[in-house]
């Protein structure tokens, strides 16, 4: 049987059971023996069913059969070689539906013709089978059985997340963002963050299942379904934005280092005019001399998923200067009106909040931890643990939800805007995290911060 829905309906093994029962009591034969492969395509060669049914039959045994296509389906020339394999033992063949034996030469000429138009209606049934396929993708419905990871097949037939499932898909695929396929699988792991039982059979997160989620653009709202020759996309619900689809797949389309913050102190932090990330890449000039040249660029794959994009490169000393210079500058005077536009602190209340003095004094430990790592005052692991602290502790703090009418003067941060010129692209890198910077490049040379969190 080589689907679920041929055992659970009018081709069932128990028909056919039943079938071979009553042909053995109308020619007073023994009960038969039944061999059976449930669930398992009859193109396989190598069956356990009929692997066992060759290993019992001995000379002079009949082999009940519903019809010439129950023996295989892989053309006509392997049926006839498997029931050759099946005379060699002694035994000879029934086809129940017609009446045919493999013992006399007509039965045997009768066969050869069966096998061939059971080919012929196999492929006629394959054919309509992939064009009902074809047209219920075509009509936004999902034919197949299998579903990815994190949707489901709803009464229509059409996609629709899961619940119980989309979740963990979302969580799998937000881990994987800047990082490798195993590192990912073993944070999932470790996270015990549930993975597709029907895959392994494990409910563990692998680094096949990964890399299958990160090619699959039914996370993005288009599932792709193969009929034939034929590729057809079928709408359904999105599970992650376009953001994180294009760092999901920055890996593969820069060089040089994307995810090194001391090369490409920018990259999660830059995006052109129309939303697409700057990621670092390293250029080769043409020529004899062949200067490598470090630059920001749009990456081919990102330009497809955001249109309108034909935004070029840039060297990236020229924009992480203009970066620099740009947070400094905020940083020096936090309430010039050029800067209040880009600053995201929650402005003050009117009324005072209970919870204004812990997220101010959480903030000023935030600002100077993070001077201190700058300078080499402090491990950078110590600096990790301490900063995941503090951020937790912040957390708990819900934030004032009373509006307000004025800003509250915001002080200076002079000495951290040295910082932030002096500092090396790895410790840029920290202070842009810190600081949850966002920047657009316009025109490939005017560079805007468009949000800042000020700590203090």
């Amino acid at each position: 049987m080589s689907t679920l829905t041929q055992a659970e309906t009018g081709f069932s093994l128990e028909a056919q059971r039943e079938r071979a029962r009553m042909y053995a009591l109308a020619h007073n034969w023994p009960e038969p023996i039944h061999f059976s492969d449930d669930g398992v395509s009859g193109r396989r060669d190598t069956r356990p069913g009929l692997t066992a049914l060759v290993d019992a039959v001995r000379p002079g045994d009949a082999i009940l059969v519903k019809d010439v296509i129950r023996i295989g389906r892989g053309g006509a020339a392997r049926t006839l070689n498997i029931i050759k394999t099946l005379e060699d033992k002694g035994g000879f063949l029934v086809f129940i539906d017609q009446g045919v034996t493999s013992n006399t030469p007509i039965g045997r000429m009768m066969m050869t013709l069966m096998a061939a138009f059971g080919e012929l209606e196999l492929e006629r049934t394959r054919e309509q089978s992939l064009a009902g396929r074809a047209q219920a993708a075509r009509t936004g419905h999902w034919p197949s059985r299998n579903v990815p990871y994190g949707y489901r097949r709803n009464d229509q037939r059409k996609l629709e997340l899961d619940p119980a499932t989309a979740p963990h898909a979302r969580r799998a695929l937000e881990v994987l963002a800047g990082r490798s396929l195993a590192d990912a699988a073993k944070i999932l792991n470790d996270e015990q963050v549930p993975a597709s039982k029907a895959i392994n059979g494990k409910g563990r997160w692998t680094t096949n299942m990964l890399h299958d989620m990160l090619h699959n653009t039914i996370y993005i709202g288009k599932a792709k379904l193969r009929t034939g020759s034929e590729q057809h996309e079928v709408p359904c619900p999105p599970l992650i934005d376009q953001d994180l689809w294009a760092q999901l797949h920055l890996r593969a389309t820069s060089s040089g280092g994307t995810g090194q913050p001391s090369r490409y102190p920018l990259t999660g932090h830059l995006r052109c005019p129309h939303g697409a990330p700057y990621t670092g890449h390293t250029y080769r000039n043409s020529g004899p001399s062949g200067t490598v040249r470090p630059c920001y660029a749009v990456a081919t794959t990102s330009k497809r998923l955001y249109p309108g994009c034909t935004c070029g490169q840039r060297a990236a000393h020229l924009v992480e200067a203009d970066a620099r210079e740009a947070l400094a500058r905020i940083l020096e005077d936090p309430n010039d009106p050029a800067a209040v536009q880009a600053l995201t602190k929650p402005e003050a209340e009117i009324a005072p909040d209970p919870l204004d003095a812990p997220r101010a004094a959480i903030r000023d430990q935030l600002s100077n931890l993070a001077q201190l790592q700058v300078k080499g005052q402090i491990d950078y692991e110590d600096y990790v643990k301490l900063r995941t602290e503090l951020k937790a502790q912040e957390a708990k703090l819900k934030p004032s939800s009373r509006g307000s009418s004025a800003r509250a003067p915001i002080p200076a941060q002079r000495e951290t805007a040295e910082l932030v010129r002096a500092a090396t692209p790895e410790e840029l890198a920290q202070l842009l995290d810190l600081f949850s910077v966002k920047m657009v490049l316009h025109d490939r040379t005017r560079l805007e911060i468009t949000s800042v969190t000020m700590l203090s």
